[in-house]
C-alpha cells in the first residue's frame, strides 16, 4: 500500500471501515493508547483486512478481554470470517472460542497434533486419553481397570463392567485398560444391574443456563462427574446407583493412551 496514491488510500481505508461496522469510523481518527482492548482488537482485524490476505493468523486475539467484551468480539470476528470465507488459523486455549469460530479444530500436545476434526468428532469419539481428558466442560470421565480375561470384564476397585470379545481376545489378562464416558451418558438408578456402579457423593456444580447440575463423585478411590437435572435433588455423602449408557462407553489402552473400541 505505500506505493499506492493518497486518492486510493483513503478509499480504501473507508471500505474497510465499512466493512467493519457500525461505530468503527469514529476509531479513525484516535491514537492507539485511547483505545480499550476491544477497540485495539477491531483495528488489529481490520490492518490485516486491508491487505487482502489469502490466509488470517490469529493468535489468542481475546485473551486479554474481559468476559462479556469475549463474546462481543468473537461475534465480530465470526461475522467478518463468514463474509471473506478467508481461510483461518486461530490459536485458542478456549474451547468456546474453538467451537463458536472453527469448522475443524485440531487437539495440540506438546507441539504435536493429537487430533483434527468436527467439535462433535472430539467430543463424542476422542482417539487418545489426552484429548478425552481435555475436550468437553466438563471433559470425559476416565476410570482405571484391569482386564479379567476369564470372566471377559473391565474389573475396577468397587465394580465390573463386561468387555466386547474383541478387546479380551486382543490383550492378556490384568492388562490395564481406561473406561471412558461422557457426565451426561450416566445416569441414577435404584438397583444395581450390568454396567452400572455406586459412588459416593463429594460436591455438585449449578448448571443454570442448563437446568443441570454436575455432581462430583468417587467411585471407589476414582474421581468421576455425573450430569443431571437440577430438580433431582442430591446430597454430600449420598450413595448412587450409576448405571452406564453402554452404547458411549469407550475403551483405552492404558499404557499407549490409544482408543480401542466403543462398547456396543
Amino acid at each position: 500500500m505505500r506505493r499506492w496514491p493518497d486518492e486510493k488510500i483513503d478509499e480504501k481505508i473507508q471500505l474497510t471501515s465499512k466493512i467493519m461496522g457500525i461505530g468503527f469510523d469514529k476509531l479513525l481518527g484516535r491514537m492507539p493508547r485511547t483505545l480499550s482492548g476491544g477497540e485495539k482488537q477491531r483495528v488489529a482485524l481490520a490492518r490485516c483486512i486491508i491487505r487482502n490476505p489469502s490466509i488470517f493468523l490469529l493468535d489468542e486475539p481475546m485473551s486479554n478481554l474481559d468476559a462479556k467484551l469475549r463474546v462481543k468480539t468473537r461475534g465480530e470476528i465470526k461475522r467478518l470470517l463468514r463474509r471473506f470465507g478467508i481461510t483461518t488459523l486461530f490459536v485458542t486455549h478456549d474451547q468456546t472460542e474453538a467451537v463458536a469460530l472453527g469448522d475443524r479444530i485440531a487437539v495440540m500436545r506438546e507441539g504435536k497434533i493429537e487430533q483434527v476434526g468436527t467439535y462433535l468428532d472430539l467430543y463424542y469419539t476422542p482417539r487418545t486419553l489426552f484429548t478425552a481428558g481435555f475436550i468437553g466442560l466438563p471433559p470425559m470421565n476416565l476410570l482405571r481397570g484391569t482386564l479379567q480375561k476369564a470372566e471377559r470384564r473391565l474389573v475396577f476397585s468397587s465394580f465390573s463392567l463386561p468387555l466386547p470379545g474383541s478387546v479380551v481376545r486382543d490383550f492378556p489378562d490384568g492388562t490395564e485398560l481406561v473406561l471412558g464416558i461422557r457426565a451426561e451418558h450416566i445416569e441414577t438408578v435404584s438397583h444395581t444391574e450390568d454396567y452400572t456402579a455406586w459412588g459416593e457423593v463429594d460436591f455438585t456444580e449449578v448448571m443454570v443456563s442448563e437446568q443441570a447440575q454436575l455432581v462430583h463423585l468417587h467411585i471407589g478411590e476414582q474421581p468421576c462427574v455425573v450430569k443431571l437435572p437440577l430438580q433431582r435433588a442430591v446430597q454430600e455423602r449420598e450413595k448412587l446407583y450409576l448405571r452406564f449408557s453402554r452404547k458411549n462407553m469407550l475403551v483405552y489402552d492404558g499404557k499407549t493412551g490409544a482408543l480401542l473400541t466403543r462398547i456396543y
